[in-house]
Protein backbone atom coordinates (compact mmCIF):
# COMPACT_ATOMS: atom_id res chain seq x y z
CA UNK A 1 0.00 0.00 0.00
CA UNK A 2 1.61 3.44 -1.13
CA UNK A 3 1.26 6.04 1.68
CA UNK A 4 0.26 9.56 0.82
CA UNK A 5 3.72 11.70 0.78
CA UNK A 6 4.74 15.50 2.33
CA UNK A 7 5.46 18.19 1.00
CA UNK A 8 8.66 19.30 2.85
CA UNK A 9 8.97 22.64 0.90
CA UNK A 10 6.04 23.72 2.32
CA UNK A 11 7.00 23.60 5.63
CA UNK A 12 10.63 25.57 5.62
CA UNK A 13 9.68 28.73 6.38
CA UNK A 14 9.71 28.03 9.92
CA UNK A 15 13.67 28.01 9.99
CA UNK A 16 13.92 30.01 6.24
CA UNK A 17 16.25 32.59 7.03
CA UNK A 18 18.03 31.30 9.63
CA UNK A 19 21.61 31.06 9.31
CA UNK A 20 22.60 28.16 11.50
CA UNK A 21 21.50 25.36 8.82
CA UNK A 22 22.30 24.22 5.23
CA UNK A 23 18.63 24.62 2.91
CA UNK A 24 19.70 20.93 2.22
CA UNK A 25 19.76 20.20 5.73
CA UNK A 26 16.63 22.06 6.25
CA UNK A 27 14.47 20.21 3.73
CA UNK A 28 15.65 16.88 4.67
CA UNK A 29 14.67 17.31 8.41
CA UNK A 30 11.91 18.49 7.35
CA UNK A 31 11.30 15.69 5.50
CA UNK A 32 12.40 13.64 8.42
CA UNK A 33 10.11 15.18 10.83
CA UNK A 34 7.07 15.11 8.63
CA UNK A 35 7.94 11.06 7.60
CA UNK A 36 7.99 10.16 11.51
CA UNK A 37 4.66 12.35 11.85
CA UNK A 38 2.68 9.93 8.90
CA UNK A 39 4.78 6.28 9.41
CA UNK A 40 4.57 7.03 13.66
CA UNK A 41 8.09 5.86 13.39
CA UNK A 42 12.02 6.55 13.39
CA UNK A 43 13.03 3.96 11.79
CA UNK A 44 15.18 5.09 8.72
CA UNK A 45 14.30 2.42 6.58
CA UNK A 46 10.31 2.89 6.90
CA UNK A 47 10.91 6.64 6.47
CA UNK A 48 12.54 6.21 2.74
CA UNK A 49 9.08 5.26 0.67
CA UNK A 50 7.17 8.60 2.69
CA UNK A 51 10.18 11.32 2.20
CA UNK A 52 10.12 13.63 -0.54
CA UNK A 53 13.77 13.83 -1.63
CA UNK A 54 13.70 13.72 -5.53
CA UNK A 55 16.12 10.22 -5.90
CA UNK A 56 16.17 6.22 -6.00
CA UNK A 57 15.14 4.81 -2.37
CA UNK A 58 18.46 3.85 -1.96
CA UNK A 59 19.93 7.31 -2.23
CA UNK A 60 17.16 8.63 0.07
CA UNK A 61 18.44 6.40 2.55
CA UNK A 62 21.67 7.37 2.05
CA UNK A 63 20.88 10.88 2.38
CA UNK A 64 18.92 10.19 5.63
CA UNK A 65 21.90 8.36 7.43
CA UNK A 66 24.11 11.06 6.52
CA UNK A 67 22.03 13.42 7.85
CA UNK A 68 22.20 11.84 11.14
CA UNK A 69 25.46 12.27 11.49
CA UNK A 70 24.99 15.87 11.44
CA UNK A 71 24.87 17.92 14.78
CA UNK A 72 21.65 19.97 14.95
CA UNK A 73 21.91 23.08 16.91
CA UNK A 74 19.68 23.11 20.22
CA UNK A 75 18.62 26.62 19.99
CA UNK A 76 17.56 26.55 16.24
CA UNK A 77 15.36 22.98 17.23
CA UNK A 78 14.04 24.71 20.55
CA UNK A 79 12.97 27.78 17.90
CA UNK A 80 11.93 25.40 15.65
CA UNK A 81 9.66 23.43 17.74
CA UNK A 82 8.01 26.27 19.09
CA UNK A 83 7.24 27.64 15.90
CA UNK A 84 4.42 25.05 15.70
CA UNK A 85 2.92 26.21 18.92
CA UNK A 86 -0.21 28.72 18.45
CA UNK A 87 -1.34 29.32 21.95
CA UNK A 88 0.76 32.38 24.19
CA UNK A 89 1.28 29.89 27.07
CA UNK A 90 3.02 26.47 27.05
CA UNK A 91 3.29 24.04 30.06
CA UNK A 92 7.06 23.25 29.89
CA UNK A 93 7.37 19.82 31.44
CA UNK A 94 11.30 18.56 32.62
CA UNK A 95 12.18 14.89 33.68
CA UNK A 96 15.87 13.33 34.55
CA UNK A 97 16.24 9.61 34.43
CA UNK A 98 20.02 8.00 35.22
CA UNK A 99 20.53 4.84 34.23
CA UNK A 100 23.93 2.65 34.65
CA UNK A 101 25.34 1.05 31.78
CA UNK A 102 28.26 -1.26 33.11
CA UNK A 103 30.49 1.11 34.84
CA UNK A 104 28.83 4.12 32.99
CA UNK A 105 26.34 6.56 34.12
CA UNK A 106 23.81 7.68 31.66
CA UNK A 107 21.96 10.76 32.26
CA UNK A 108 19.11 12.03 30.39
CA UNK A 109 17.49 15.47 31.09
CA UNK A 110 14.38 15.94 28.80
CA UNK A 111 12.51 19.20 27.98
CA UNK A 112 8.64 18.58 27.11
CA UNK A 113 6.68 21.41 25.70
CA UNK A 114 3.08 20.50 26.18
Amino acid sequence: MHQKQFDPASKLNRLCGSPEIDPRRLVVLCALILGMIQTRSVVLWRLVPVVQLGENENSVYKRLKRFMQYSLSQNMMARFVLSFLREEHVLLLLDRTNWKWGQQDINFLILSVS
